[in-house]
């Protein structure tokens, strides 16, 4: 007879009883999750072709902090802070979808759990506080703009672009940059129509990169006419990923972005290996001999960085960086001390300038002077830019002698939106007025400054204060 240990199988019994209906529970409460909101709310995984993921349930995995931070500056009550998470999904949302500002509220109204997902408040009769589609539609046209959301893009980029480093994943590695048609509405009367592409609308310029773990990841875009030269987007495109802490290694372009002078700018300046195909259109000048090069090479002889024996590759990317950063300095000495353009003169205000002591002061060739004056009128934009600059005095050097403060911020990073609106508030919160305030142009300067001048000199309170506002990386106090 063996012995039966009934107190061990009855506890076995009950263990098992509870682990099956964990079990069932768990099992359950995945199909409810996967009715209600299309999959799991805590297990992300990375959604492809084969394992896709609902777009609301994508974006509520989705850290806002950075974008919430670039909308906080266009909001002047604190109690709309509170719905920016929320807001910032919804444009997403609403933009990949493709639908209205009305046609979005319908949605979420009509689908509770996408609202859920996107992070709006649930209200007591179960209900969501999802905004009105003209609460939409003015945050878009109104609040932001064209320009703030390009600020917000911007900042959401360079989150971007951190998260890719701690990753080990570079962005510039391998790029391309191409351009494709959009179709615009039929009442856009400023849309064109191109007879290549058979389509009414405008045509978007893009440069992206390109990673087998990454696949394809935009970096920076244009909306331009459909009819206009695609090619012309490139050199900013590169500017602008430069300036967004991107080095693009390998550049894959087509036919229009391979002009002369992108080819010399793109490998020389910038330091990137252009790819492209010869154009059956290119042909041979005969003027561009070596004799020729050196001829314009030895015009620099007095330059510092001037080599008396170099090779001809040596004297060509001599002259590109030459020409490039020539006239990058003039154009800063013309916006830096409120110089226009008008006819071939240079003017301060009404005081006519002399084109050959405006070289002597920036240590250039009088004539590099004229050529970017020439330039410049060129290209209808720079010429209605340059032709309306007005002088501003600095008051930094003379605050001190008229009983002012002054605040010189270094920033974290100068195109970053909201270090000006943090740091005005906390000077009138204090009730101090500010008499002037001056942002150095961050794509001409490489260390710019903000300068802020106030009524009264800054108490010394303020210091810590001032320095936690978002982006400043130091301040000095005059």
């Amino acid at each position: 007879m063996w012995d039966l240990d009934v107190d061990a199988h009855i506890k076995n019994y009950w263990k098992k009883r509870d682990e099956a209906g964990a079990a069932f529970l768990e099992r359950r409460f995945n199909e409810w999750e996967l009715e209600k909101y299309g999959g799991s709310r805590t297990d992300f995984y990375n959604p492809d072709t084969d394992n896709p993921m609902k777009l609301t349930l994508f974006l509520s995995f989705l850290d806002v902090t950075v974008l919430e931070d670039a909308m906080k500056p266009f909001y002047k009550r604190q109690a709309s802070i509170k719905y920016l998470g929320s807001m910032g999904r919804t444009l997403v949302f609403m933009k990949v979808k493709g639908l209205t500002p009305n046609k979005t509220v319908n949605y979420l109204k009509t689908h509770p759990f996408d609202a859920e997902l996107l992070g709006y408040d649930k209200n007591m009769d179960g209900s969501f506080e999802i905004p009105c589609g003209e609460t939409i539609r003015l945050n878009l046209k109104n609040r932001f703009g064209v320009d703030g959301v390009k600020q917000i893009d911007q900042a959401i980029f360079i989150a971007l672009r951190m998260a890719a480093e701690k990753l080990g994943v570079d962005l510039g590695d391998c790029c391309g940059s191409d351009a494709f048609p959009v179709k615009s509405v039929s009442s856009d009367k400023d849309a064109g129509y191109n007879g290549h592409y058979k389509v009414t609308g405008y045509k978007v310029a893009t440069t992206e990169s390109y990673d087998p773990e990454t696949g394809i990841v935009p970096l920076v875009g244009d909306v331009i006419d459909i009819n206009e030269d695609e090619g012309k987007t490139l050199l900013p495109h590169m500017k602008q990923l430069k300036k967004n802490g991107i080095h693009v290694n390998d550049l894959f372009v087509d036919g229009k972005y391979a002009t002369i002078s992108n080819i010399a700018q793109i490998e020389v300046v910038y330091g990137t290996s252009l790819h492209y195909n010869i154009a059956d259109n290119w042909v041979y000048n005969e003027h561009a001999t070596p004799s020729d090069m050196k001829v314009e090479y030895q015009k620099f002889h007095n330059e510092s960085d001037f080599r008396v024996f170099t090779s001809e590759d040596g004297m060509i990317k001599y002259l590109i960086k030459k020409g490039y950063y020539v006239q990058k300095k003039i154009a800063y000495l013309l916006l830096k001390y409120g110089l226009k353009i008008k006819g071939d003169k240079i003017y301060c205000g009404p005081i006519e300038q002399s084109n050959s002591k405006l070289a002597r002061a920036i240590s250039v060739d009088y004539r590099a002077v004229t050529d970017t004056i020439k330039k410049i009128k060129k290209e209808p934009k720079l010429k209605e830019f340059f032709s309306s600059i007005e002088p501003t005095p600095n008051l930094k050097n003379t605050a001190s002698k008229a009983g002012w403060g002054v605040i010189e911020i270094i920033p974290e990073n100068p195109h970053l939106p909201g270090i000006f609106a943090g740091v005005s508030k906390i000077i009138a919160d204090e009730e101090i007025s500010i008499r002037q305030a001056i942002g150095e142009d961050y794509e001409l300067t490489e260390n710019p400054r903000f300068i802020v001048v106030t009524e009264s000199p800054i108490p010394d309170r303020l210091i810590s204060k001032i320095k936690q506002v978002n982006g400043i990386r130091g301040i000095t106090i005059y």
